[in-house]
């Protein structure tokens, strides 16, 4: 498990140094992400789009990303985006360690059964 802690702005001038670092991160096979936005300012859909892109490439390797986000604000910007549903959230990064890689493993359980539906049929 791997935490990033994210700060201040998270938009089309500070995305592509995060993009940077979650490509390094994956690419040196760390597939279980905590992003901590706990004290990001502002995300525009620059900053959702490096999310989005981390969470494909993770998933790439039957990993998966959390984001820890103990206010409501992040939460709900997600929301509004329609980007809650692909990312779970957590309210501590204790509770995203327990729980991100219980939800991980039952992804790929359900990833391996649509599978093996799909060649049975």
């Amino acid at each position: 498990m791997t935490v990033l802690k994210v700060t201040g702005e998270f938009d089309i001038y500070t995305a592509p140094l995060l993009r940077e670092a979650l490509v390094e991160l994956v690419s040196d096979g760390h597939f279980q992400l905590l992003i901590e936005v706990s004290e990001v300012e502002f995300l525009d859909s620059t900053g959702s789009g490096v999310l989005v892109g981390a969470l494909k490439r993770t998933r790439a390797h039957g990993g998966m990303v959390g984001i820890v986000a103990p206010d409501a604000v992040f939460r709900k910007t997600l929301r509004v985006t329609g980007l809650s549903r692909l990312f779970p959230f957590f309210r501590s990064v204790a509770e995203g360690e327990e729980v991100l890689p219980l939800l991980a493993a039952r992804l790929n359980q359900r990833r391996s059964e649509a599978i093996r539906a799909r060649q049975i049929a």
